[in-house]
């Protein structure tokens, strides 16, 4: 950064105040870029920060001249900081009976078809299920999950995999779903 514009814009000459923003310009399209307020395009966001190079520009010292550009950025960002600050200091009071910008009460938008607590019951449902199913040994779950997923019940199959007895894989899976059904209840009950 030229040190004698530098000076000059200090002391009020606007056509050394314009150079010096306009060198910045890359920069402050890239700050600009990363924030979003709410009621502010991105020509108000420049405008921020061009101010914020103005009032950073006013506020350097000679003995900090050298420094101008990394305090000038840090000037940037902190004008864009406060101004967002600002408006998220400042909650947005509405209501839940306000109308959207289709003209449709939020109320209308929030109910649902699904009953929420059929929801909680399923999902507390499949829970308990998940918890009987962790009870069961590898070789209990496997034998369900084949006989489960299987088109023809996969017994038969897993008699095959297990090199065991027809009758010895299916008192298994009897044992397995019995054991199913009393780590439920005991959860239900």
């Amino acid at each position: 950064m030229d040190m004698e514009c530098l000076k000059k814009a200090r002391e009020g000459s606007k056509a050394d105040m314009e150079k010096i923003i306009l060198s910045f310009e890359p920069l402050v399209i890239k700050e600009c870029k990363k924030v979003h307020i709410k009621y502010h395009d991105f020509n108000d966001l420049k405008q921020v920060a061009n101010i914020g190079i103005i009032n950073g520009v006013r506020s350097i010292t000679d003995e900090k001249a050298s420094l101008a550009s990394a305090y000038l950025k840090k000037c940037i960002q902190n004008s864009l900081k406060y101004e967002a600050r600002k408006y998220l200091g400042k909650p947005n009071l509405s209501s839940i009976e306000d109308k959207d910008t289709d003209g449709i009460p939020l109320t209308e938008k929030l109910v649902s078809s699904d009953d929420t607590e059929s929801q909680v019951l399923r999902f507390e449902d499949s829970m308990h299920l998940k918890d009987a199913f962790d009870t069961l040994t590898p070789k209990e779950k496997e034998i369900l999950n084949i006989y489960m997923c299987d088109d023809y019940g996969g017994l038969k199959r897993c008699s095959d995999i297990y090199h065991e007895d027809y009758r010895h894989i299916r008192y298994q899976k009897d044992k397995a779903i019995k054991k199913l059904r009393t780590a439920i209840g005991n959860k239900l009950n």
